[in-house]
């Protein structure tokens, strides 16, 4: 059963400044991280007038149709839905990628998960085949073909809601003949003739037990898909079923790097060397904390 939101009171004044400065208290209010950057958000949103334009415009009056379209806005953000649920759209590397609950919304760590496969992809001498696992939004796939012209990309998710919403920011970028797509539960369906040919698997695979789950932000454990979040075996059960059957689909000195959480990463790098990995390695994000394997295919 859905909570019903509470109404908000009407602020004081019409001008866009008081529209900033109240709703700006209002999202502090609720313990919004960066209020007055939502605030600004919501407000261009609402009229079409970019961050800048707003403040340049400061002392316009809006009408009663935009206050009450602003307090709409208003309202979902108190009720800690995501900014990017709201606006629809999530800035990722040089994309931008449309976002809607059906698909979890692409972190900034990330970002790194794609850069260092790029470096590895720089080394080679052809064209690298790459297969993204669990894309969700076609974040990872995207900018890969975005970035690496010459690779041929492959992206597989088990929710065809998210392959809906990654599909059409292939459509949108320009980058629909680049990328396939299909519908698979991690390997379980892509193509046979894939098998031994892959040169680089990259995937954030869902890396959350129930445990974390419940301590999450409002903004994530009620509102981002639990199909993309939640994990079991302490929330490495994808990324060791990832372990056991990328050796197969992988080509021989291939590279898999994967997302995880802080703490999980000594018993997944562990795993990969008993699986027989070479050259694994972790990787840290931007605050200093390990959160990606590398590891090679021995070939």
């Amino acid at each position: 059963m859905k909570t019903m939101m509470k109404k908000i009171s009407s602020p004081s004044g019409n001008r866009i400044i008081d529209i900033i400065n109240w709703a700006t208290e209002k999202l502090r209010g609720e313990q919004i991280i960066s209020p007055r950057l939502n605030a600004e958000t919501l407000l261009s949103l609402t009229t079409g007038l970019s961050r800048i334009n707003l403040y340049v415009n400061f002392e316009k009056p809006l009408s009663t149709k935009e206050i009450n379209d602003f307090k709409s806005l208003l309202q979902r953000r108190l009720h800690h839905e995501p900014l990017q649920y709201i606006t629809g759209f999530r800035g990722f590397r040089y994309l931008e990628l449309e976002v809607n609950p059906q698909v979890m919304i692409p972190r900034p760590e990330t970002e790194l998960l794609v850069e260092r496969g790029l470096e590895k992809m720089s080394l080679g001498r052809r064209e690298a085949v790459v297969l993204d696992l669990g894309t969700g939004s076609g974040c990872i796939a995207l900018s890969i073909a975005y970035e690496n012209p010459s690779a041929q990309v492959h992206a597989s998710d088990i929710s065809t809601q998210a392959l809906e919403v990654a599909r059409k920011n292939a459509v949108r970028l320009g980058l629909q003949d680049r990328v396939r797509f299909y519908h698979s539960d991690l390997f379980e369906s892509l193509p046979e003739e894939l098998k031994g040919r892959i040169d680089f698997i990259l995937s954030n695979p869902p890396y959350v037990s129930e445990e974390e789950f419940q301590l999450l932000p409002p903004e994530v454990k009620n509102h981002e898909p639990r199909i993309a979040l939640l994990a079991k075996e302490n929330g490495i059960s994808f990324h060791l079923k990832i372990l056991q059957n990328a050796k197969f689909w992988l080509s021989p000195r291939g590279w898999l790097f994967m997302e995880a959480g802080a703490h999980q990463l000594e018993r997944i790098t562990f795993q990969a060397i008993r699986e027989g990995y070479v050259n694994v390695e972790t990787l840290f994000d931007y605050a200093g904390l390990p959160r990606f394997l590398e590891a090679q295919l021995d070939g």
